[in-house]
């Protein structure tokens, strides 16, 4: 239901924006150009360890820089903050806080017009904490949307990311090995110039 949601926003935003009435022109991606843009999710990770089976969800923020190495390519980096609670075994255990940052490459497959769809993948390191428990890793992840042009600078930015992270939870006493498997659908404003 989640995923067909997300879906059924990705069309009506990219029918609005090829339909738009205005006029607006959006700007040509050329060699040199970059953009600064932010966004919000709501999300549901998957966890696993040796011995219990568990989700999160969060209230994540991001924010993004890139820079076009050519009319389609653009590389960058984000920084991202994650609000969540845990649930392991059924049974909420604990609201904990991660950050993290990477950086990532963008195939656009237009460079012109008023919706550019894109694919993009990227890397990074994440921390945080879990009440008492510190959180360290690294994670990796694929990334698929579009960006609707509002006006000449400006772009709704609609995004689905998949990424998977390997994490040590570790409370002072022993360290815990956590893989976790994170879907979410952004969506933000990408301003570029």
């Amino acid at each position: 239901m989640k995923s067909s949601l997300a879906c059924g926003v990705v069309v009506a935003l990219a029918t609005l924006a090829s339909c738009n009435s205005t006029g607006a022109s959006a700007p040509a991606f050329r060699s040199g150009t970059q953009n600064v843009g932010v966004a919000f999710a709501l999300a549901q990770d998957d966890l696993s360890d040796t011995f219990n089976e568990g989700e999160i969800e969060s209230v994540d923020l991001s924010g993004n820089w890139g820079y076009f190495v050519s009319p389609h390519v653009e590389v960058g980096a984000s920084l991202g903050y994650s609000s969540e609670q845990q649930t392991l075994n059924g049974a909420t255990v604990v609201d904990s806080d991660l950050t993290t940052f990477g950086v990532s490459s963008r195939y656009y497959f237009a460079s012109e017009g008023q919706v550019r769809p894109y694919v993009g993948a990227g890397v990074g390191i994440l921390g945080g904490s879990s009440g008492d428990i510190d959180i360290d890793g690294n994670y990796y992840g694929l990334a698929a949307g579009l960006a609707a042009f509002l006006s000449e600078s400006v772009a709704l930015d609609a995004r689905f990311t998949k990424a998977w992270s390997t994490e040590d939870w570790s409370d002072g006493i022993g360290t815990a090995d956590i893989d976790r498997d994170m879907f979410a659908f952004l969506v933000g404003l990408s301003f570029y110039f």
